[in-house]
């Protein structure tokens, strides 16, 4: 359904190589989880990762909301 209105869907918390597969099957455009990478709490070592996002502009941004960052 989320693909008929134009959303991408993300699988998380996929764990398994079955897991990992199973999404890809079921057309998931996404997935997070420890099968993908370890958690990580440095920008730097998730920069790579996420080159179309500003790290610090959207974490700042996200601070000003009044949100709490993990750090």
């Amino acid at each position: 359904m989320a693909h008929l209105m134009g959303i991408a869907v993300v699988a998380e918390g996929v764990e398994t190589a079955g897991e990992f597969r199973a999404v890809l099957q079921a057309g998931c455009n996404y997935v997070q989880g420890f099968f993908v990478a370890q958690p990580s709490r440095s920008t730097e070592a998730l920069k790579d990762c996420y080159s179309g996002v500003d790290v610090h502009t959207d974490l700042a941004r996200h601070e000003r909301r009044g949100c709490r960052a993990a750090r």
